[in-house]
C-alpha cells in the first residue's frame, strides 16, 4: 500500500525547522540594518568635521609681504553661508568642545546639511558641530579642534578631528 502525502509530525518537523530559520535571518537583518544606521551616522560625522576643518584651515593666517601677521578673526563660521561678523581664527573655546558657544556650534541635519546655529538646537537637528581654536605660545602655531555628535545622545560617539595649522600654510 502506499501513501501519499506527509504526516503530520513531518509537517510539524518542517515547519519548527523553518520558522526556527525565519527567526534567525530577522535577528540577522535587525542586526545589519542597525550596523548600517551606525556607519552611516559615523560617516557622515567624519564628513561634517572634515568640512569644518577644511574651512577654519581656508582661513587666513599667514604672513604679509612686509613680515606682518594676517589672521581673519572676522569670519563666522557657525553660519551658512559663512559671512562676516564672526571670530574668524580667533582663539576660543576649548570649552566649547563640551557646550553649545556661540560663534563656535552649528547644527545638521541626517544627511550632514546646516540647518541652524545657536545655543538650542533648532527642530530637525540630527548632529551638533562645535569648533575650537586654541593658540599656544608660539603667535605662528595655531590648534583646531572639530567635534560632531550625534543629537540627544552626545555619548554614543561621533567625530572628533585636530590639526595644527602654522601660520603661511593652507
Amino acid at each position: 500500500m502506499q501513501t501519499r502525502g506527509f504526516t503530520l509530525v513531518e509537517v510539524l518537523v518542517a515547519m519548527a525547522v523553518l520558522l526556527t530559520a525565519t527567526a534567525g535571518s530577522v535577528h540577522l537583518l535587525a542586526f545589519a540594518t542597525r550596523a548600517m544606521h551606525t556607519a552611516r551616522m559615523q560617516g557622515v560625522s567624519v564628513l561634517a568635521a572634515s568640512a569644518r576643518l577644511d574651512e577654519l584651515r581656508g582661513l587666513r593666517f599667514e604672513f604679509a609681504e612686509d613680515g606682518q601677521r594676517l589672521t581673519d578673526l572676522s569670519t563666522h563660521l557657525a553660519a551658512s553661508p559663512p559671512h562676516d561678523g564672526g571670530s574668524g581664527l580667533a582663539p576660543g573655546g576649548a570649552a566649547s568642545l563640551d557646550v553649545n558657544v556661540s560663534g563656535f556650534v552649528d547644527y545638521l541635519d541626517g544627511s550632514g546639511a546646516w540647518i541652524g546655529e545657536g545655543a538650542a538646537p533648532p527642530p530637525g537637528a540630527v548632529f551638533v558641530r562645535r569648533w575650537a581654536i586654541e593658540a599656544p605660545a608660539d603667535p605662528d602655531l595655531l590648534l583646531l579642534h572639530v567635534v560632531v555628535r550625534p543629537i540627544p545622545n552626545e555619548a554614543a560617539g561621533g567625530t572628533h578631528l585636530v590639526t595644527v595649522r602654522l601660520r603661511g600654510q593652507r
